[in-house]
């Protein structure tokens, strides 16, 4: 199992199978679904020895024909992953589905914003990036020990 510094550890194991035309209902024959992507991850946290197990399948229309396509596209979807994962934390942790503007400027700028504010925050490698906001805000000073660390103040 890889380690990760999120106190778990993580192994990943993806298959591919190829998809039939025939084996799709007829209301898919038209999507150009080609592959079946299997991905299975175990997890293991650090202060404990439960396992859990997770499986996730993934459709494609691309058909891999060696390895190294069958690696891109298992890369892809861990790709997509992170990016679902920054959305997610843009949205639940910053709040940004709240914020609604008819400027599209302002909602660049803040867009802008938010992304620095998340990367800002990795850096502290904060367990839980929403209690970490908070602490800044309860405790100004902290921020502002953070801010003159990290060489932006």
């Amino acid at each position: 199992m890889r380690g990760r510094p999120c106190g778990r550890l993580k192994q990943r194991t993806y298959s591919c199978f190829r998809v039939s035309p025939l084996a799709l209902a007829i209301r898919w024959k038209d999507a150009g679904i080609a592959t079946l992507v299997r991905v299975e991850r175990i997890r293991q946290k650090l202060h404990g020895s439960q396992l859990t197990t997770e499986t996730s399948y993934f459709l494609s229309n691309t058909q891999p024909t060696n390895q190294q396509e069958a690696n891109d596209l298992f890369d892809a979807i861990r790709h997509h992953w992170r990016v679902e994962v920054i959305h997610y934390q843009r949205d639940v942790t910053l709040g940004e589905d709240a914020l609604q503007t008819s400027s599209q400027s302002v909602n660049r700028l803040m867009s802008s914003l938010r992304t620095l504010t998340i990367n800002l925050l990795r850096r502290s490698k904060p367990k839980n990036m929403a209690a970490q906001i908070d602490n800044f805000a309860d405790r100004f000073h902290t921020l502002i020990q953070f801010m003159t660390k990290e060489m932006i103040l």
